[in-house]
Parts: C-alpha cells; sequence; structure tokens
C-alpha cells in the first residue's frame, strides 16, 4: 500500500489549530498587496482583452527590496489592474511605506 501524504498532510492542516497558524500566518514586517487581472480566463493569456477574473494578492517579506523587485516583475506589471491602489505596507508599525500604482 503506498501512503497517501496529499490526505494525511490535508488532515493535519485542517485539524491542527497550531499547523494551521504556522503554516497560514506570515511573520514577516512587509506586505505587498496587488490586485491582478485574468484575461481572457487565463493568468497566461494575452496581456490585453476582456478581464475574466481578478486576484487579490498578499505578498509578505522582511525586505522591502524584494517586494519592489516582484512589484517590477514583467508578469505583475502587465496584469496589475489600473482601476486600484498597489502598496507596500509596513505591518509592524501599521504604515504605508509605498503607494506604487493605482487610479489617481
Amino acid at each position: 500500500m503506498i501512503f497517501n501524504w496529499k490526505t494525511c498532510f490535508e488532515k493535519r492542516l485542517e485539524e491542527d489549530p497550531d499547523m494551521w497558524n504556522l503554516w497560514t500566518t506570515s511573520d514577516k514586517r512587509y506586505l505587498l498587496i496587488c490586485y491582478l487581472n485574468i484575461t481572457k480566463n487565463d493568468i497566461n493569456a494575452e496581456l490585453d482583452g476582456q478581464v475574466t477574473g481578478n486576484l487579490e494578492c498578499h505578498i509578505s517579506s522582511n525586505q522591502i527590496s524584494d517586494l519592489k523587485l516582484t512589484w517590477e516583475s514583467n508578469f505583475i506589471r502587465g496584469r496589475y489592474d489600473t482601476t486600484r491602489q498597489h502598496f507596500i505596507v509596513d505591518v509592524q508599525d501599521k504604515k504605508v511605506i509605498e503607494v506604487l500604482s493605482g487610479c489617481t
């Protein structure tokens, strides 16, 4: 019999509150908040066309430079929703570090 790691992991994650918190809660200081468009029901589709979905992304890091690098990537820059605000915050100090782009 082959052991099913996926089922075991899912069950432990769902039933163990300590494990849940460890795996789903970030201890990182900074947070990039951005909103990405899905076009033509495909995240890899042409960047122009009908928007068929959106992703709300919260990306955590202890380095602001890592978050800026992520924001400046072709993947993010080509898909961000121009009608929304995108920004980096300091979670500990509850302070906006930088507004990156968005409607004005």
